[in-house]
């Protein structure tokens, strides 16, 4: 009976120690936080959180002892300061009207208009002989154009002029537009060259003798192969003196009819009755005409009167560089062939132009000329060649002219799109109403406001300490008190 009382003390003694601990931690929290309310004295530092266009305004107020806080004395959203920006629609753009928010840059479009579209202005362009015709639409209001109606070039109406080959320049056939003038040469053909026939005048007793050689075609002529005069071949007569006449001798030349008197002498001391007619002095036949520059001809030792004939100093040969110059602004080609001394080439330069396709035309022209190339629309190779057949150049000009581009016929620019709706700020709920806290009093806020508070409490971990110490202490208490008992059941 004793046993069973000191098992039912030692059961209601823990039971006891366990409800107390439950009771004290169930209070504890409570009590801690009415301590803690009644121990801070709050300092509230404050902040002001101003309006924004889409949320409110507010003043948070936070302890700097134990972390408590709250807000109030909220203000109404300021709503957008907007600037409007009124676009006007072009040609192809549609007008509206921008709405920016000069605080948050919030903005939006309305009030579109259409566009406006295309005024055009059409000019027409007619084909040339190398050129194509065609039509521009161009817009007056933004400058935008496109082309249509393309037409053909026209092409060249050709007259022709046939030039014939002479002695020393070539022959060609010379196309020209009656359109735009443009010509070019064709149907080359060389000169003909000299056929010189040949002439020889015999000397005589006082004149030189020479071959000539005259051209019947064009009259070019030259001499050569001079011989020296004959000189007189004569035949002496004596005439003897008589009463009435006196004596002389003849001096004939067999060869021409030159004669002269010499060795009068008379009948007698009477003299005669009648003087001898003066003899006839002998005409000296006039020289033959100057042949013109002769080629190299043979010069005679001596001169008309037997006396020596002075050589002509032998001069030095010329020698020529030709040079080419191209204005490509005015399209001139002028060309020079001169000698090193000064002296220019007393000739004429044949050119040969030969286009891309390969067609040749030649031109004659002086040293010092010029060609035009004007209405020549290609790249040529020239080859210039003196009267002796020399080439004395070749050389290139770039003279192309690019034929215009086919006008492309321009894509009707895109309907623009619809500016889109610029977008509402993607948080557009109102904020939600804070619960306005109960106004705390000078010492002490309510058991809800203390709930609130950030962080732990040491009152109640020490509190929490001692229930656990003696919870402990009974259940020590009990395991003693049955350890003790059985000990003494033993000695027993």
């Amino acid at each position: 009976m004793k046993k069973t009382k000191n098992k039912l003390l030692m059961t209601v003694l823990a039971i006891a120690f366990t409800v107390f601990g439950c009771g004290m931690l169930m209070g504890s929290a409570s009590g801690a936080t009415a301590f803690a309310a009644e121990v801070c004295n709050h300092e509230y530092g404050t902040v002001v959180v101003a309006p924004t266009c889409t949320e409110k305004g507010y003043t948070e107020y936070t302890c700097s002892l134990c972390g408590d806080s709250y807000k109030d004395n909220y203000v109404a959203e300021a709503g957008h300061n907007y600037t409007d920006v009124l676009v006007e629609p072009t040609c192809t753009h549609k007008g509206y009207t921008t709405h920016f928010c000069n605080d948050c840059g919030f903005e939006y479009a309305d009030n579109y208009i259409d566009a406006v579209g295309h005024i055009y202005e059409d000019v027409i362009v007619d084909p040339t002989c190398t050129e194509q015709g065609y039509t521009t639409h161009t817009c007056l209001a933004c400058d935008y154009l496109y082309v249509d109606s393309v037409l053909q070039p026209n092409g060249h109406d050709y007259e022709e002029q046939i030039k014939e080959a002479s002695c020393t320049e070539g022959g060609y056939t010379i196309y020209t537009c009656k359109t735009c003038e443009y010509s070019y040469e064709d149907n080359i053909e060389d000169a003909t060259g000299h056929s010189h026939q040949v002439s020889v005048v015999e000397p005589t007793c006082v004149a030189y003798g020479f071959t000539v050689h005259l051209c019947p075609d064009c009259g070019d002529r030259y001499v050569t192969d001079y011989v020296k005069p004959l000189e007189h071949n004569y035949e002496t007569t004596v005439y003897e003196a008589t009463a009435e006449t006196i004596g002389y001798t003849k001096h004939q030349c067999t060869v021409c009819d030159c004669s002269y008197l010499t060795d009068f002498v008379t009948s007698g001391d009477n003299g005669y009755t009648q003087m001898p007619e003066e003899p006839i002095v002998p005409v000296e036949p006039e020289q033959p005409d100057v042949p013109s520059e002769p080629t190299e001809p043979v010069i005679p030792d001596k001169g008309e009167n037997n006396e020596e004939v002075e050589q002509p100093e032998q001069s030095e040969e010329h020698v020529y560089v030709f040079n080419q110059s191209f204005d490509e602004e005015i399209k001139i080609l002028t060309i020079t062939y001169t000698c090193e001394c000064g002296e220019t080439y007393s000739g004429a330069i044949q050119l040969f132009i030969t286009d891309s396709a390969e067609n040749t035309v030649a031109e004659v022209v002086n040293v010092g000329g010029t060609v035009d190339f004007t209405n020549r629309d290609d790249d040529y190779t020239v080859i210039a060649i003196d009267e002796a057949g020399n080439v004395v150049g070749v050389f290139d000009i770039k003279n192309k002219v690019e034929e215009p581009a086919i006008p492309v016929e321009p894509e009707e620019p895109e309907t623009p799109s619809e500016p889109t709706e610029p977008s509402e700020p993607g948080d557009t709920t109102e904020p939600e109403e804070p619960v306005e806290p109960n106004q705390p009093t000078d010492t002490e806020k309510p058991v809800e406001d203390v709930e609130e508070k950030k962080g732990g409490n040491p009152l109640l971990l020490i509190l929490f300490g001692i229930f656990a110490v003696l919870c402990i202490g009974g259940v020590v208490t009990y395991i003693f008190i049955r350890k003790n008992r059985k000990n003494k059941k033993g000695d027993k």
